[in-house]
Parts: structure tokens; sequence; C-alpha cells
């Protein structure tokens, strides 16, 4: 009876458990199917909205082809006919269109229609030729076809130039009419006068033919009397030409005196020419253009060995490395004193306002060093500004009297410098262009000018020439207010690098002017007059350098 009990008990306890399981089975199983059905929903859920961004994609680029296309319809209709007129929301419309079109945004950016880019080029191109098209009205006034974005349309149509070109027409077939009925009298009096000259032609001849044996001697006696006046003048002519050897004779005679007094003239202004290039030196050498030192450029910091200083000069003041400047000192009142304690050299470029320099010179190392605070200067230098120079003179920078005129121009180019205006000493002629004019801001004096014999290596012939030139020069500097410098004060400001004992030797006794020509490549141009082409290729070297 137990047993049975026991059984009886158990038997319901496994069919609950059996029942769950199937359950959860069944629950598992719905649960998947409901995950798989929610994905493939969703998924054709994504790719129903990127196939509509397709098509509003699609939508979009083939619009704006509708709109290519109709800028085109548009363009050629307002350039052809006004006969219907335009309307405001169509001249709007195609304003619209046609600057999409200037700025190749009227085609889509998708590559399938980049095949219509070179239409989109061709159009342009048409446009552009359409716009350069010049008629003339009966007025023989231009008609163009350029778009007026005032009216939003052509100033003129093929329309409206057809019928100026018709009124042209007719005007000028009336002045061609007019000039042919004009032709025709002129004909007509030119025939009149032909007539009228073949009339008279052949009473002349009659009457000629009637003429007596009388008027035949009385010709003769005249011929006769000819033929004699002839003999007459040929012995006339043989004593004139006599008379003018004897006379050539007087004349080389006076024309030697005239030489010399000539010479001793040309000798005598080369003197006058000395004594006033002289007084230019002394008042020049009275450090004139040391007034001119700013204290705004100045040395800012320097090295215990005092060698290597910065400035606050970049490649924004237009300065380059090899550039020079001389160095003064600042006075107990603040401002740049005029003396020259030493001179420097631009060696390295490091920023906009600062450079890195070495020293060149210093007088007194002892008792005026080099100092932070100390201020450069070079006259032919300016930040701002492209500083311009004429130059006339040997310009001899080693002392041994030659002529190194090209080197010196060939410098200050390179540092920006401007040359308006040189003495040619191969053919002692002004060279350059403008010359000197009220933008020049210095005439540079150098050897041999203030020489009152004439320079060696010049001969006789050219010390005319030579005089002229530097009168000219002269005279041009005094007319355009332009200040004069002896060519060793100007190197000393500006820091020229020149031998040690440059400044206290003097000019050379016997400087020699080159008859050589400026060497090919180096002849001096003035940057002004320089292509703009050429400055657009030097501007990217000059920033990448920078």
């Amino acid at each position: 009876m137990a047993a049975k009990a026991i059984s009886r008990s158990s038997s319901p306890k496994g069919e609950s458990k059996q029942g769950l399981v199937v359950t959860l089975v069944f629950f598992i199983l719905a649960t998947i199917g409901l995950g798989v059905s929610t994905y493939f929903g969703f998924s054709e859920q994504e790719t129903l909205r990127a196939d509509k961004e397709k098509s509003d994609t699609n939508l979009k680029n083939e619009t704006k082809l509708i709109d290519f296309y109709r800028f085109q319809s548009m363009l050629y209709w307002t350039y052809i006919s006004t006969v219907n007129g335009f309307k405001p929301e169509d001249l709007e419309l195609y304003e619209g269109l046609r600057e999409k079109a200037d700025n190749d945004t009227i085609l889509p950016k998708d590559a399938k229609y980049d095949p219509n880019k070179e239409e989109l080029k061709l159009v342009k191109t048409r446009m552009e030729m359409l716009e350069k098209m010049v008629f003339k009205d009966a007025a023989e006034k231009d008609l163009t076809l350029k778009f007026d974005k005032a009216t939003k349309k052509p100033s003129n149509t093929f329309d409206e130039i057809a019928l100026a070109q018709s009124k042209r027409y007719v005007a000028l077939k009336e002045r061609f009419d007019k000039l042919e009925m004009e032709k025709k009298e002129a004909q007509d009096a030119e025939k009149k006068a032909l007539d009228e000259f073949a009339a008279f032609k052949a009473d002349i001849n009659k009457k000629f033919a009637g003429l007596t044996d009388t008027s035949k001697k009385e010709f003769a006696d005249f011929a006769s009397l000819r033929d004699q006046l002839r003999k007459q003048k040929d012995d006339l002519a043989k004593a004139l030409t006599l008379e003018k050897t004897e006379r050539s004779k007087e004349v080389e005679e006076l024309t030697e005196k005239i030489a010399k007094l000539e010479k001793k003239t040309r000798d005598k202004d080369l003197e006058i020419t000395a004594l006033a290039d002289q007084l230019v030196l002394t008042k020049t050498k009275g450090n004139d253009i040391g007034k001119n030192i700013r204290p705004d450029y100045k040395i800012i910091s320097i090295d215990r060995t005092g060698s290597l200083p910065y400035i606050n000069v970049g490649f924004a003041d237009r300065v380059n490395p090899q550039d020079t400047f001389s160095i003064h000192g600042i006075g107990p009142d603040g401002r740049p004193l005029p003396e020259i304690k030493g001179s420097l050299e631009v060696i390295n470029i490091v920023g906009e306002h600062m450079s890195q320099c070495k020293i060149l010179t210093v007088k007194d190392t002892n008792k005026d060093p080099i100092l932070k605070g100390d201020v450069i200067f070079n006259p032919t230098w300016n930040p701002n500004s492209r500083k311009r120079i004429a130059i006339m003179g040997i310009v001899d920078l080693t002392g041994d009297g030659k002529d190194q005129i090209y080197e010196l121009i060939a410098q200050l180019e390179r540092q920006g410098v401007m040359v308006d205006a040189y003495l040619d000493p191969a053919t002692l002629e002004i060279r350059n262009t403008p010359g000197i004019s009220p933008k020049t801001d210095l005439l540079i004096i150098g050897d041999g000018i203030d020489s009152v014999k004439a320079p060696r290596g010049i001969i006789n012939e050219k010390m005319t020439q030579l005089t002229k030139s530097i009168n000219d020069m002269r005279q041009a500097a005094k007319e355009n207010g332009v200040s004069s410098v002896d060519l060793r004060k100007y190197l000393e400001m500006s820091g020229y690098r020149v031998p040690k004992n440059y400044y206290e030797m003097g000019p050379n006794p016997n400087p020699v002017f080159t008859t050589k020509p400026n060497p090919k490549g180096a002849a001096p141009i003035n940057k002004e007059e320089q292509p703009k082409e050429e400055q657009k290729k030097a501007e990217p070297e000059e920033k990448k350098e920078k």
C-alpha cells in the first residue's frame, strides 16, 4: 500500500516538469522568430531609406542639369531677340543661373555629370566671344553684347543690332550715293577741263606754226647770249674756287686757334666743376646725411663676445642677408649720434622684425664698444619704400684706382635700391631710366670728379662729353632737390665692407675710368620697369628664402 502511494504521488510531479520544458521551448522559438522578423523589417526600412536618399540626390542633380540647359536656352534667347520682351521674373531667374554658371556651381558634383563640364566650358567660351563682339550703329557708335548687371540682361541683342545695322546700311548707302554723284560731277568737270586744254593746245600750235623768220632770228640771238653768260659763269667759278682755297687755309689757322681756346675753356670748366664738387664733398662730410638717422631701428640684444648682435629688423622690413648698416650710439638727449661706432652685416633673417648679424668693424672697442640699444643706419635702406639713387664718378672700392661701378650697382640693386641714373664709364654718357627726378633720394659722387686734371684713361676728345654729363647730372640734382654725398662717406654710413684703411687713405690720385662695357647679364635695370611676370616669379622665391 505504501509503495502504491509513493508511485501515485511521484507521477504528477514528472508530468509538471515536462510541460514546463515544452513551454520554454515554444517561448524560445517564438522569441527567435520575432527577432528574425524584426531584423528583416528594420533591414527593409534601411534599404527603403537609402533608396529614398539616392532618389532625392538624383532628383537634385537632375534638377541642376535642367537648370544648366535652361540657362543655355535663356542665354541664347536673351542674346537673340527682344520681340516678346523680358519678364522681370525671367530676368531674375536668368541672373541667378548666370551667377551659378560663372562660379561653376550650376552642374552637379557627381562624377556621373562630369562630361557636362566640358559643355559648360564651351558655353562660357561662347558667352565670352559674344561679349567681345563689337558692332556699330548709324552714328558709328559701338554696340556690344556685354551683360548689364543693372538691367540683368545684355546691353544689346542681335535683334536690336540687326535693326541698327540696317539703319547704318541705309546711312552708308546714302553717303555712297552722294559720293557717286560727286564723283560723276568731278569726272564731268575733268572732261570739260581736258577739252578746254586740248583747244588751248591746238591754238598754241597754230600760233607757233605761224612764227616769222624774225622770231627765229631773235631766238638764235638769245641762244648766243646764253652761251656767253655760261662762259662768264665758268670763269667766275674758277676764280671763286681759287679764292676759296686761299680762305680755307685761313680757316684752318683760325680753327686751330679756336681749338686751343676751347681746350683752355674745358680745363677751366673742369676746374670750376671740381671746385663745386669739393664744396659739395665738404658739406657732405659734415654728416648732413647723418641727420636722417632714426632711433627706431637698433640692436636689441648682443652676445657676451659682442660679435653676434640681434636687430629689430626682419623680412617684413625689406632686409636681406649680406645687407650692411653703420652703428651709432645714443646721445644724452636720446637722439642718435652722427659719429659712426662701427658696422654690421645681416647673416640670418630670424623673424618678421628680427635678424641676426655679425660685427664687421669697431672703431674703438675700449672707449666706445658696441652696446644693446645702439642705432643702425643705411642711407639707402627704408623698410617702407625703395630708395632711389644716382651715381657718377669712379667707384674705387679697393684703393687701387680701378673702376668698380658695375659691382656697386649690382650690390645696390640686390638690396632693393633703384638706380635712376649713372655715368657710364665706358661711354661717359648718362644711362638708365627714368634719370634723376624728384623721386631720387641721393646723388653719390665717386672719385675722379673732383680732380682738376683730366682723369687718367680719358682722351681729350671725350673730355667734352665727360664735362657735359657731369654738369647735366649736377644740374638735374639741383633742379630736383636731390642731395649729394661723397662715395666714401656713403659707404661708411651704409656699413659697406671695404679694406680697413679705405676711409683713411683717401681717393686714388690717378683714377682710371673703365673702357669695357657693362658685362652681359649685369646691366643695371630699374626694377620699377621689370615685367610683372618676372616680379610675380621673384615674389614666391623671396618668400621661400624668408
